[in-house]
């Protein structure tokens, strides 16, 4: 067993210390923060840190993998740390910034990493909220892998703006863009989840058709 965190942020590791209680062997990986600690800032007003468990992480440190290079963590499976931007990073992280020495400034979330499954008939991609940009990484990926197909892709696309509002980070024409995009990378499906968006989700879904579906808490899906 092991544990892969996609990114520094709380609720992708929120329930790592339940975790570590139950099973006292796994590993975690995740990749090296340097940038600071993560906060959520909204018009210079509120700021909220939402990053992991610092204490967690200094008490089950001998648990920690930390993975700063493609790496192959098991048979088949791959975390890649280093993410290609020929895209833009998604607008819905305009609210996440990272606090270090010279105070606040926003995540470019080069803690994030992306985790590939390689079975004999493809790859299933799992990205988490995807702040590096869904495309960015799924062109990574595409790269790094070339000429095997992904079967799958699970990930968000964090086009949501501000969740209280449900509100979409990006025009229409920008969120539908990045959908039909994904369409130009052999990538047969789609599953995304919270951080898209609701509206968000279903103006993909209209570029997308039915190479995207929504992938809700408890849902199982074979590929």
């Amino acid at each position: 067993e092991r544990v892969v965190l996609s990114h520094h942020h709380f609720d992708h590791g929120g329930g790592l210390r339940r975790f570590m209680e139950v099973n006292a062997e796994a590993p975690v990986y995740l990749k090296r923060n340097e940038a600071g600690m993560c906060y959520f800032r909204l018009f210079g007003i509120v700021s909220r840190y939402i990053g992991l468990d610092l204490g967690l992480l200094q008490e089950q440190a001998e648990r920690l993998v930390v993975v700063d290079e493609f790496t192959e963590i098991a048979p088949g499976v791959f975390i890649i740390t280093e993410i290609g931007r020929p895209y833009p990073l998604p607008k819905g992280n305009r609210y996440l910034f990272v606090k270090g020495e010279q105070g606040y400034e926003l995540d470019r979330f080069e803690h994030e990493l992306v985790l590939v499954v390689q079975e004999d008939d493809g790859l299933a991609v799992f990205t988490g909220c995807s702040h590096r940009g869904i495309l960015n990484m799924v062109d990574t990926v595409a790269k790094r892998f070339a000429g095997q197909p992904i079967k799958a892709v699970f990930g968000g696309f964090h086009l949501i703006g501000l969740p209280l509002f449900n509100s979409m980070a990006g025009s229409r024409k920008e969120v539908a863009a990045i959908g039909r995009k994904m369409l130009t990378y052999p990538v047969e499906k789609v599953y995304t989840g919270h951080c898209t968006g609701a509206k968000a989700y279903w103006v993909l879904k209209e570029a997308m058709g039915e190479h995207l579906e929504y992938l809700p808490t408890g849902r199982s899906v074979e590929v």
